[in-house]
């Protein structure tokens, strides 16, 4: 009856520490994050391409048309190391919304750089085809970092020349072992500028929340025209930067002209700009003549007087 018991007890000893191994060994579930990508019409970034196969060839091989094109980031960090799925889930682009939106969805290593897009590039995806989703992409990268900042770039396959599905909202899904976790833009305002002359001033600005990423970037952009971006004059300063006051010299100004200027900072998730502010050069056309006194008129007319009376008497003396 013992030796019953015994094997029963062991027999039951060993089906747990069997299902404790399978469940140890199954596949890890797969953790869906949702995101909400906006392309706005207030960044952009210049793809001129490779020269491979007309509109295609793009970024890494990736399929997008080379030009101008409005584009959004995310920085995100993921929770566990793994393989990553990356794809869009529906889209939304104007003007002249479409059933078929056409976007393009890529991943960067620690950040994105407009002035050069296809640099810290680790993938990219066009058109996947995949469940009926039509033109809208994914893509697979594998031995991603916990801890380590990405940058998803999101954009749409046509360039802004064609005024046609090039800004709105994208919804995002990211899928893998681990959660992941959205790195905002940093906090960034714009002061008053300060030592204004004729063709160079101060740029004055604070940076006021790094949200998550240390900044890499700060400096000022200027020009004539309202909100200022980094395609145009600028002073930047590279670095790692925490939150505080900068300054920054602004050269190169025309002489009593009034100029647009914004702060700007950025970090992995993208650039910022500070608000607007304005600035008006010294110099330009000399001041005004004052006008004479009446004493200063009083001499002028007596000296015409007399100058008048010297030439009418040296006329008289002529011989007839």
């Amino acid at each position: 009856m013992r030796t019953s018991r015994a094997r029963t007890t062991s027999n039951w000893i060993f089906l747990c520490t069997v299902f404790w191994g399978l469940l140890q060994a199954r596949p890890a579930l797969a953790v869906d994050t949702a995101l909400v990508s906006i392309i706005p019409q207030t960044q952009t970034f210049v793809f001129l391409g490779p020269g491979l196969g007309g509109n295609l060839g793009g970024i890494g091989g990736c399929g997008l048309r080379f030009g101008t094109h409005y584009y959004d980031t995310q920085a995100i960090i993921v929770t566990a190391d793994g393989d990553y799925t990356f794809w869009a889930s529906s889209a939304n682009l104007l003007p002249n919304p479409s059933p078929n939106p056409d976007t393009f969805l890529a991943l960067y290593q620690a950040s994105f750089d407009p002035l050069v897009p296809a640099t810290q590039l680790l993938g990219c995806n066009d058109d996947s085809y995949v469940s009926g989703r039509g033109a809208l992409p994914e893509f697979v990268l594998t031995n991603l970092t916990a801890g380590q900042t990405y940058v998803l770039m999101n954009t749409t396959f046509i360039d802004i020349s064609l005024v046609d599905r090039i800004y709105g909202t994208v919804n995002l899904v990211v899928s893998g072992p681990g959660a992941v976790t959205v790195v905002n833009n940093p906090g960034i305002t714009s002061q008053a500028v300060t030592s204004v002359g004729a063709t160079s001033a101060t740029g004055n600005g604070n940076i006021t929340a790094l949200n998550g990423s240390a900044v890499y970037e700060r400096g000022f952009c200027w020009g004539p025209s309202l909100n200022p971006d980094i395609y145009g004059s600028k002073v930047t300063e590279s670095g790692s930067f925490g939150t505080g006051a900068f300054t920054g010299a602004l050269t190169g100004l025309s002489a009593a002209t009034t100029s647009h200027v914004r702060a700007y900072a950025a970090n992995a998730s993208g650039f910022a700009y500070g608000a607007d502010v304005t600035v008006t050069t010294t110099g330009g056309a000399p001041p005004p003549q004052a006008i004479p006194t009446l004493n200063e008129w009083g001499m002028m007319i007596f000296g015409m007087l007399l100058l008048t009376t010297m030439v009418l008497t040296s006329l008289k003396k002529l011989p007839a």
